[in-house]
């Protein structure tokens, strides 16, 4: 699965991991070792990387990240 491809505009920062927070544990309810793909707020921004909150403990999330310069 992958959460939500390229989050941007009010769903930044916070919010977006907010969300992480929120839906990660429904899909590991039912799926505990499915990969799951999670990428930064602002397209999928190398740069926002840093802002990315994951648990420590998920063995089974695959980060992901957009590049488009050059």
């Amino acid at each position: 699965y992958e959460l939500l491809n390229e989050p941007h505009d009010k769903l930044n920062g916070e919010p977006f991991n907010a969300l992480v927070a929120d839906v990660l544990p429904i899909i590991r309810a039912t799926n505990p070792t499915r990969s799951v793909i999670i990428g930064p707020t602002h397209w999928n921004s190398m740069s926002d990387l840093d802002q990315l909150k994951l648990p420590d403990d998920d063995r089974n999330i695959i980060v992901t990240f957009h590049f488009y310069n050059p």
